[in-house]
């Protein structure tokens, strides 16, 4: 018969004396232990392949990707809900694909690299832009609340000036006329231009 209070003596085991913990302190922290032995932790970053003997033998596709940086270089660029945009002054315009590819090919003919490209080509130069990191802008963008874009300039409403145009005051159209031609315009004139920006709505205007 089994007894469920057994005398350690009549068992036949040999009971050790309880453990002192009371030197031992606190739990060990590991990386803290390792940051005083001064060996650090580092986060594992993926090591880049090797594509010397594949892709990195495509010269032509690293030709494409050189113009490409020396597009971005030469137009002021950026790529706004999803669409090419380029800075000629007086105002941002956004790019169809076939303008854009006609732009960039401008450029590169200009710079004497025109020669020997093909239309894919143009067209693989555009695609990339539209992906390119450094263009993308994505939040909205408005354009400056306290100036007018004429063609001759940004008139501030606040200083009273006429201002040289800037990029970053984010303007997607321009008033078809020369701030400084105002003063001399005809009433036919201002007649014209307030038709053409309302359109011919009397509420607009």
């Amino acid at each position: 018969m089994c007894s469920s209070h057994l005398n350690p003596s009549e068992s036949g085991l040999e009971i050790s004396p309880a453990l002192d913990t009371s030197d031992f302190g606190e739990p060990c922290d590991m990386e803290e232990a390792l940051r005083e032995l001064g060996i650090a932790q580092t986060q594992h970053q993926p090591k880049p392949p090797d594509i010397s003997g594949g892709l990195g033998r495509r010269q032509n596709k690293r030709d494409l990707v050189q113009l490409e940086h020396f597009v971005v270089q030469s137009m002021r660029l950026m790529v706004y809900q999803g669409q090419l945009c380029v800075y000629e002054e007086p105002y941002w315009k956004r790019l169809s694909d076939h303008m854009a590819e006609t732009k960039i090919r401008a450029v590169l003919e200009k710079s004497g690299h025109g020669s020997c490209l093909t239309r894919q080509d143009y067209r693989s130069i555009r695609q990339n832009l539209l992906i390119n990191p450094e263009l993308q802008v994505e939040h909205e963008l408005a354009p400056a609340e306290d100036k007018l874009n004429f063609l001759d300039g940004a008139f501030d409403l606040n200083q009273h000036r006429l201002c040289s145009h800037n990029p970053d005051d984010h303007f997607f159209t321009v008033i078809p006329i020369n701030y400084r031609n105002i003063k001399s315009c005809s009433g036919d004139v201002f007649e014209a231009f307030a038709q053409q920006l309302s359109n011919g709505d009397p509420n607009v205007r």
